[in-house]
């Protein structure tokens, strides 16, 4: 039985399906999809956050009070997927619904950017920036499209200019062709076969140039040089210290770990709900890390030496009743060799709402409560585990 439920199949079906007549009903149903909505923006549910911030406009519409967050958080989710038309366009309902929103000129701007309309970037920007003088994201999205829009000036202006080709070779050719026939001119007409790479055995055959003529004595010294099949198979013994079988002597020999590495990071750095403090107002969750570097165990005469040069990326965010924040943890040099402690740097999405400055001070960018000193010890449990590898 086919279900009336144009969203059957969905896990938001029982709200994006309902459609309440009752004032109350419906502002329950909003905020109810408000929530939702900013959930699945946090989970990187785009689709999902699209349909139900398209929910929350048109219940918004039915209690006659737009929201301008709601086309903001529409034109956010739009910008992920890659509908960058749509985002603008919320982006300018957002401004028009109120128009000291400043949020909206930043969608606008993100909006035009993608679509390589830098000018007009620079312009939604701008208002926004007027609007708020000391918002450093206006002024960092200025200067990074600014610089955009100069590389792709740059590299439309190359792709303009005619492939230059290299002749060069024409030019050895014909030169050699000249020699060749100035040579057989010489001889009489008679094609000389040195400036091919051929030359006549005593015998008159032809053969190359680099072929050696060996004399019958040569040959009866040599004897007889056809392989000969051996039958006895090669045993193959270990080598010593648990080396490879070419490296008897156990001089040199390095094992890649790139694998190991990265799958035991992930597994350490596998975050935990109960991290979070008991009655914390928010919650922390985090991305699997993004590895990059090399690492390797090399053995040289019986010793081993662990060796890894990584830089490791965790994205994170942070939900609270206010709002939400995104980002990432960055240490940029995990070695082997650098101590018990790691740099680790917290780079904000810069449209992070002031309120959640808060959340992110006391649990993400402190070095001695919440989130780091947990990051630490698990990056020391990584050395530790490394070590006895």
């Amino acid at each position: 039985m086919t279900s009336g439920n144009p969203f059957a199949g969905n896990p938001h079906a029982d709200v994006l399906g309902h459609t309440p007549t009752e004032t109350e009903e419906i502002a329950r149903l909003l905020a109810e999809v408000k929530a939702r909505g900013k959930g699945a923006f946090g989970q990187k549910d785009m689709p999902n956050a699209e349909k139900l911030y398209n929910k929350a406009i048109e219940l918004a519409a039915a209690l006659k009070a737009p929201e301008a967050p709601l086309f903001s958080n529409r034109s956010a989710a739009r910008l992920n997927l890659r509908m960058y038309e749509g985002a603008l366009e919320d982006g300018k309902e957002a401004a028009k619904v109120d128009p000291n929103f400043v949020k909206a000129y930043y969608r606008q701007g993100e909006a035009l950017r993608r679509m390589e309309r830098f000018d007009d970037a620079v312009q939604a920007y701008t208002v926004g920036l007027e609007k708020e003088p000391t918002n450093k994201a206006f002024i960092d999205a200025i200067a990074a499209t600014v610089k955009e829009q100069e590389e792709d000036r740059k590299a439309k202006e190359e792709a303009r200019k005619p492939a230059e080709v290299d002749m060069s070779w024409l030019k050895k050719s014909v030169e050699k062709q000249d020699a060749v026939r100035e040579a057989r001119n010489q001889d009489g007409g008679e094609e000389n076969l040195e400036f091919k790479g051929y030359k006549k055995l005593a015998d008159g055959r032809t053969t190359s140039y680099f072929h050696t003529e060996i004399s019958e004595e040569a040959k009866k010294l040599i004897g007889d040089r056809k392989p000969v099949k051996l039958d006895t198979p090669v045993q193959e013994t270990a080598g010593a210290g648990g080396s490879s079988t070419w490296n008897q002597a156990g001089t040199y020999e390095e094992k890649g770990m790139k694998v190991w590495v990265t799958d035991k990071l992930v597994e350490l750095l596998n975050y935990i709900d109960t991290l979070t403090p008991p009655g914390c107002p928010f919650a922390v969750t985090l991305k699997a890390p993004d590895v990059k570097g090399e690492a390797s165990i090399a053995t040289s005469r019986g010793k081993r030496r662990r060796v890894f040069d990584l830089s490791i990326t965790i994205g994170f965010a942070v939900t609270f009743p206010e709002g939400e924040a995104v980002g990432n943890l960055v240490i940029p040099e995990l070695v082997s060799d650098e101590g018990d402690t790691f740099e680790i740097k917290v780079e904000v999405d810069p449209i992070t709402p002031n309120e959640s400055r808060g959340p992110i001070r006391e649990y993400i960018e402190s070095r001695n409560s919440g989130l780091q000193p947990w990051i630490q010890s698990r990056l020391q449990q990584f050395v530790k585990e490394y070590s006895e590898q």
